[in-house]
């Protein structure tokens, strides 16, 4: 059996992150044949980094490759129909980053014509590959993950009713810094580091790199001299209730169990 060849539009984040989780498949299952970026530069890097077979500018001429099976559509959100209804017209299959598409017009547009505007955006790219008889798949993979989906159904909300961060009192005045990732991290996570600068907070971002939200502050609790545990164990047997029952029942070692198994899976598909 041929390995499917892949063809990557973009060059940055989402891009990167897919073309190192297809490394397990190179040499079998998968070819990384081409990769489309703005510049011939951007091109050039990512392909010299991830060993692209090909290098592309345009995406109409990526997707019009017979070197490429599949297009993996990791652009800027803007542009994820329009690849994707010209890599299904040009038969091949589709993988689309989240989100699948949206609204892209002012802020001050009514939210009804926003939806409007984003639904015939999703309908076009449907309509393009239902047509053409190509697969459709949506990355929006990490969601899925078995922790994160674990986590989210015995939490059955996406708030954390708890996050601290410190305090410090500095030249006169109280500033805020919160714990966080190393700057290579954050570049793994798509997320600006944190600059500390001791004048002013400096809390986490709500948008990520590509200009999407992924958190906002709900609440502050204000300041406290020591951690309140009580106050926090309490909150979370009101609020995650089958969180906390689990928590009870559950061996240290279970963790550290669940992964290798996960590994173990992922290594035998391979």
């Amino acid at each position: 059996m041929s390995p499917l060849r892949v063809g990557i539009v973009g060059a940055r984040f989402a891009a990167a992150l897919h073309a190192v989780n297809y490394r397990p498949l190179v040499g079998g299952k998968v070819e990384l044949a081409a990769v489309c970026a703005r510049t011939r530069s951007q091109a050039e890097a990512f392909a010299k980094h991830h060993a692209v077979a090909r290098v592309f500018t345009d995406y109409r001429e990526l997707c019009a490759s017979p070197d490429v099976d599949v297009v993996d559509i990791c652009s800027t959100t803007d542009t994820h129909h329009e690849v994707a209804i010209a890599a299904a017209r040009a038969g091949k299959h589709v993988i689309v980053e989240k989100p699948l598409t949206g609204a892209f017009c002012e802020a001050t547009e009514p939210r009804e014509t926003m939806l409007a505007a984003a639904l015939r955006n999703c309908d076009a790219v449907l309509d393009a590959v239902t047509k053409a008889g190509v697969t459709l798949c949506y990355a929006e993979d990490f969601v899925y993950a078995p922790p994160v989906a674990k986590l989210r159904r015995l939490m059955e909300t996406d708030t954390f009713y708890y996050h601290g961060y410190t305090e410090l009192y500095l030249e006169g005045r109280w500033v805020k810094a919160t714990p966080a990732f190393d700057r290579r991290l954050c570049e793994k996570f798509g997320v600006r580091p944190l600059e500390f600068n001791g004048r002013e907070d400096s809390l986490f971002h709500p948008y990520d790199v590509e200009g999407r939200r992924h958190m906002e502050y709900l609440r502050d609790r204000g300041p406290a001299t020591d951690v309140p545990v009580e106050e926090i164990l309490e909150i979370f047997r009101r609020c995650y209730p089958n969180l906390t029952a689990e928590a009870a029942t559950v061996p240290a070692t279970q963790f550290r169990a669940e992964a290798e198994a996960i590994q173990r899976e992922r290594t035998d598909a391979s």
